[in-house]
This record gives C-alpha cells, structure tokens and sequence, in this order.
C-alpha cells in the first residue's frame, strides 16, 4: 500500500476506515422508504 501511494500519489489507496472528506454524506434520494428492510425493495441489477 506505501508503495502504490508512493509511485501513484498520496491517498490513492486507503483503508476503509478513513473518512473520505469532512463534507462527504450518503447520498438518500434513492433509499426505500423502508430502509431496505423488506427484501423486495432491494434494486436488482442484471
């Protein structure tokens, strides 16, 4: 991972757990009014 950083730039590659940007929010508009707790309202991508 310090490598590819190195070679390609600093933040090319990051954990999971770093926080993409202070302003950064999920984006809601297209969430189930359920909130994805009823397995029929899943998207399914084909």
């Amino acid at each position: 991972m310090d490598r590819i950083n190195r070679h390609y730039g600093r933040g090319t590659l990051r954990t999971g757990a770093e926080e993409l940007t202070a302003d950064w929010q999920m984006r809601q508009d297209q969430r189930s009014p359920r909130y994805a707790t009823d397995w029929r309202e899943l998207l399914v991508i084909r």
